[in-house]
């Protein structure tokens, strides 16, 4: 259950969020104490948690459970959404969480996604397209991504490209996580642009 969970988070943190309206504001995040800051697409929004809490509800999972523990997961720092009005469908997200390799079996980007790539086989309509290396914020990282049928509460499906990127420092993970519809090549150049957009500066205390 934890592989299959560690899988379903990084997958489902970057999953699709329902869209809400919202009062037009910065483009800019910024978070001072971690020294991290991205810039969000012109047409994009941000999420709130409590509207990211409500669209997790709406996503059907393995188990009842599972679905528990998702939605009781610590909250990412930042989300944002493609939608920008209240709608039936479900809108392309990118979500950035800071997460802690404290306790993994393998403390490091490569342990994560090996972790979540047991888990991802694990998952219903879930395959794991590739594994590769990158860089974020100036920064080696590792990315995985994923082709999974999203389904919904009222019986919905929709196909999804979810990518995740686990940018590390010392202790510490940036979990950076992203999905679209299977295809969508324009929201995929956006979600790229956002990614070039992150800085990230003072990264947390590490272990002395």
């Amino acid at each position: 259950m934890f592989k299959k969970f560690i899988a379903a988070t990084l997958v489902l943190l970057c999953s699709l969020s329902i869209a809400v309206a919202a009062e037009p504001s910065s483009n800019r995040y910024e978070n001072l104490a971690l020294g991290l800051r991205l810039t969000k697409p012109d047409s994009w929004r941000f999420v709130t948690a409590e509207e990211d809490t409500q669209a997790l509800q709406r996503l059907e999972f393995d188990s009842d459970e599972l679905k528990r523990k998702i939605v009781a997961h610590k909250k990412p720092l930042v989300i944002m959404s493609q939608g920008a009005e209240l709608q039936a469908g479900i809108n392309p997200a990118v979500k950035v969480t800071l997460e802690s390799f404290v306790g993994l079996p393998e403390p490091n980007a490569e342990g994560v996604l090996k972790l979540a790539a047991i888990g991802v086989r694990q998952l219903t309509d879930a395959k794991i397209v590739s594994l590769a290396d990158a860089e974020v914020a100036g920064r080696s990282a590792k990315r995985m991504t994923v082709d999974q049928t999203i389904r919904t509460t009222g019986g919905q499906e929709y196909p999804v490209t979810s990518v995740v990127w686990i940018v590390p420092e010392g202790d510490f993970y940036l979990l950076v996580g992203a999905a679209y519809l299977r295809g969508d090549q324009a929201t995929w150049e956006q979600i790229q642009q956002t990614l070039k957009t992150i800085e990230w500066n003072s990264a947390p205390v590490t272990r002395g």
